[in-house]
């Protein structure tokens, strides 16, 4: 589950150097630490950093907690700082730390460590949840201008494995609320430094605080990497000056997006062209061509896209192709006009260099691997790679297969990509597929990363139908797949095969773990020692949607066969062997499930997948005639029925009370009668007559339904004052996803509305997170746009009690939270904190409102650290907020549950102070 970038994966030091590589090349004028503390414009502005660091910690902290405390803690930085004062840990002997000093190395990295912390001694006890912890770091820079030059400038800060970071003026900040700007924590190349618009310093001195925190999936087990008992934080952060004209704007290469060209057509419809607004007005992208060479290549820009002062946005275009080309560069002329100058348009023409390869051929040992292109989530233009089949002409009639990289594998790199194309299956017969999972670490495969994933597959088949040459090898765009994948990718075969199971016709898990709290356990929690257990339960019940082994039910009849190695240093193998033995109990008398365990093996080896034992299991399925029906007897058990799909046809829509497990369960005998029981579960449909061959009856509960009824599928049923009956498709509403998370699974552009200028730096800051760590496309909306339904995705919206949108949409009464006496009412009753997040229901069933009411520039740095960016958050449907959170982490909450099935407040799982 770790990166080819980080050295806890034994792949060579070569391929790790290699990582690195993207920062320099995207980064025209990177200047690390090492290279030059000095970074200059052009108009002669430079900024001075210190190589000297401050440096308070260890505290313990569980992995994610960060986004509930203050990155500063334990300091209040409104306050002046005492360097000599002593702050209470439980790592250190005697139980206290303080401040020390660190140099950043002559290889321009920032190591962090305590080696007087006896992390052996803590070890033996905690295990690897004893590595994670936090630490303050602090130094300072100064920018330098030139007398005469009056232009503005923006700070553009990379901070490579810091979580977040925070800059203050070095004279005086006591009365300054920091603002809190997340750091690359995962190291993803390519990516975009976080853009500053400094707050005020009369001498040009400023002070920057990090908050390090050590996660051991990122840095690794010491002992295996360092030969070390003591943990190391390695950060690398490099800080630029940009001048900021009114219009302006700048490319940014490393985020465009084109695919292959095969014998002389491009391998699928979509370009993205990565551009930055540079100036201090928005800009909009409002036409695109082709100019020049090659002829027969036409885009067309999908929609207007307007870009924020400083945001970058890829522009999305659709490609036509009437004739085959040679062209080696594809040239697009780009309109960008301002949106507060009427009279200012630009033509920008933007060169793509195009990569031609030949066409596969038969018997080729060649893996020949293609990289093509679709539209995810109709506005993100997406890379994946495929592999053809060495046999020529046999696509069609065999399933693909779906293979999952580990994190921080990125296939649109040329050493990840060649390592991961080696690294699979050979494939006779099949189609090998490679999703990017949005970002080489993604949402661990959960969330928007499965749909891609799944996306992926069907644009490939529409891909090869598009053109005649393919025609003959194109499978079905609604075909099942066989699933394999390593470490994190494991990790993700497990996760969907148990939430899509009718889409996988056998899955082959490789080092793989069973979910985040049994990798890493939570038990340095600091929130734990204060927080009321109800509200810790509820709370924990958002992991539930990615607890793989809670959903094994779904799996129970899957042919599956894992392989892990015997000496797993990063994924133990007890994972693997844990999930068998559930699967095994599920279904003790099935031969489904299947281990291999290869003695002395680490967490990565060649044959991991490319192994007669995995090429036997694919070839077995790939080849099966077996009838696909269903057992006599299986259980679909779900969490979020918003992110799972069907078994066997039989699909859970809405539970009874949402937050809690709901199963299903269907027994069938030889006489034609199934029979249905149900455990906290509304909602349920049959997808298909598939789903009722040989059946002539159901029973659910008490209620029988002759199947010869059924006529048009889905047959949806609703169990309504204790009785089961059928319904309509059309009765079916909009459901909470019983987490914020869901967020993040858009079908389209995530619109941000914001109301004032603190909502308008969340909103930039959010929409560069978005991008960063999910390539998710943003839109930033500011008061004065209209609600505008039709823009699709999901909404995010950001304001006060004054902001006539949140005003707005409170009055609409979507749910519990609505104004009541000019004040903010939770079920009728006074909301205690002060900032709210919620989710609320969208205009169609499967969109969503992400709801942020502040009250100050403190209650809103709050609340935007708990959008979810990565997995692991713990955010129900909905939180209240207090300043407790920032020494207390989620014991500071006021308020926190999951929605009933209407939106309402539902008293069962919730939690609240004031009642």
């Amino acid at each position: 589950m770790v990166s080819l970038k980080y050295p806890q994966i034994a792949i060579g030091w070569f391929l790790t150097l290699l990582s690195y590589l993207p920062h320099v090349l995207c980064l025209n004028s990177l200047h690390t630490l090492q290279q030059a503390f000095t970074t200059m414009t052009a108009s002669g502005s430079k900024v001075d950093v210190s190589k000297k660091w401050d440096v308070l910690g260890p505290f313990p902290i569980h992995a994610r907690e960060q986004q509930y405390i203050s990155p500063a803690f334990p300091l209040n930085l409104s306050e002046p700082i005492d360097y000599n004062k002593l702050w209470p840990s439980s790592y250190a002997d005697g139980g206290n730390v303080g401040w020390k000093k660190v140099e950043v190395g002559e290889d321009g990295e920032l190591r962090v460590s305590f080696p007087d912390v006896r992390w052996k001694y803590l070890r033996n006890f905690q295990g690897w949840a004893a590595l994670q912890h936090h630490a303050v770091l602090r130094s300072t820079f100064k920018i330098h201008r030139p007398a005469a030059d009056e232009r503005k400038v923006r700070l553009l800060v990379q901070l490579r494995q810091g979580s977040y970071f925070t800059i203050l003026p070095a004279d005086s900040f006591s009365n300054i609320t920091p603002r809190w700007y997340a750091g690359n924590i995962y190291d993803i190349s390519g990516s975009l430094p976080q853009i500053v618009e400094l707050p005020l310093s009369r001498t040009g001195e400023y002070q920057l605080f990090i908050s390090g925190d050590y996660e051991i999936r990122l840095f690794g087990d010491p002992v295996t990497q360092e030969g070390s008992d003591v943990p190391v934080q390695k950060i690398i952060l490099d800080l630029q000056i940009e001048d900021i004209d009114e219009v302006g704007y700048a490319l940014e290469p490393a985020q465009n997006v084109i695919c292959d060209f095969v014998d002389g057509y491009a391998f699928g419809d979509s370009i993205g062209i990565g551009l930055r607004n540079t100036g201090e007005s928005w800009i909009s992208v409002d036409a695109a061509k082709t100019v020049g060479l090659p002829a027969g290549l036409e885009v067309q820009i999908l929609k207007t896209i307007r870009i924020a002062p400083g945001q970058t946005r890829v522009i999305p275009l659709k490609l036509r192709q009437l004739t085959r080309t040679e062209a080696t560069v594809l040239d697009i002329c780009l309109t960008v006009t301002g949106d507060q100058d009427s009279t200012y348009s630009k033509n920008l023409t933007v060169s793509l260099p195009i990569h031609h390869t030949t066409g596969w051929t038969t018997g080729s040992e060649s893996r020949n691997a293609v990289k093509a292109s679709f539209l995810f989530a109709n506005s993100s233009p997406t890379i994946f790679v495929v592999i053809p089949p060495r046999l020529r002409g046999k696509g069609q009639n065999a399933p693909p297969i779906l293979s999952l990289h580990g994190a921080g594998v990125d296939i649109t790199y040329e050493p990840h990509f060649d390592f991961w194309v080696e690294a699979q299956p050979q494939n006779d017969y099949s189609w090998i597929i490679l999703p990017a999972g949005r970002t080489s670490w993604g949402l661990d495969w959960h969330g928007p990363s499965t749909k891609e994933a799944l996306d992926a597959v069907e644009a490939l088949s529409e891909i090869l139908q598009s053109n005649d040459a393919w025609k003959h090898q194109a499978f079905r765009r609604d075909t099942k797949v066989i699933l394999i994948g390593h470490s994190n990718g494991g990790q993700g075969v497990w996760h969907i095969s148990t939430h899509y199971p009718d889409r996988i016709i056998a899955a082959a898990p490789t080092a793989g773990y069973i979910k985040s709290q049994a990798y890493i356990p939570l038990t340095e929690s600091r929130s734990a020692h204060f927080i009321d257990p109800s509200l810790r339960a509820i709370l924990e019940s958002s992991l539930t949607p990615d607890d793989n082994d809670l959903h094994l039910t779904n799996a129970a009849h899957l042919p599956i066969q894992a392989i892990h190695g015997g000496a797993d240093e990063n994924v133990p193998s007890f994972h693997s062997r844990e999930l068998i033995s559930v699967l095994k109990s599920l279904n003790p008398d099935g031969n489904l499930s299947h281990y291999q365990e290869d003695p002395g093996e680490k967490h990565w080896y060649n044959t991991v997948l490319n192994n007669t034992t995995v090429q036997d299991f694919i070839d077995a399925h790939i080849h099966s005639t077996a009838p696909q029906g269903h057992p006599s007897s299986f259980s679909l058990t779900v969490s979020n029925p918003t992110e799972a799909g069907p078994l066997y046809g039989w699909k859970i829509h809405s539970l009874t009370i949402p937050g809690r497990l709901g199963t299903l369960r269907i027994t069938t005998d030889g006489d034609g009668l199934a029979r249905v029981s149900t455990t906290n579960v509304l909602r349920f449909s049959i997808e298909d007559s598939k789903s009722l061959s040989s059946l002539t009856a159901l029973t659910i509960a008490s209620t029988s339904f002759p199947t010869g009824k059924f006529i048009d599928f889905p047959v949806h049923f609703v169990r309504e004052k204790g009785v089961w009956t059928t319904t309509t498709e059309s009765t079916l509403r909009s459901i909470p996803p019983t987490r914020i998370q869901t967020i993040l699974s858009t079908l389209g552009t995530i619109n941000i509305f914001f109301d004032g200028e603190p909502a308008l730096s969340l909103a930039k800051r959010l929409a560069h997170d978005l991008h960063l760590y999910h390539r998710l496309d943003a839109e930033i909306i500011g008061p004065a746009a209209t609600e505008d339904e039709e823009r699709g995705g999901n909404f995010v919206v950001i304001g006060t009690l004054q902001s006539p949108r949140i005003r707005r949409l409170l009055e609409t009464g979507g749910t519990s939270f609505n104004l009541r006496k000019g004040s903010l009412s939770l079920d009728e009753k006074e909301a205690a904190g002060d900032s709210h997040v919620f989710l609320h229901p969208g205009s169609t069933a499967t969109s969503y409102k992400l709801v942020i009411i502040y009250s100050d520039v403190a209650s809103l740095e709050r609340a935007g650290r708990l959008f979810p960016i990565r997995t692991g958050v713990a955010v129900p449907d909905w939180l209240s907020l207090s300043p407790g959170l920032d020494r207390l982490g989620a014991a500071g909450l006021r308020g926190a549950g999951v929605w009933d099935t209407n939106w309402r407040y539902q008293e069962s799982s919730s939690w609240l102070d004031n009642y």
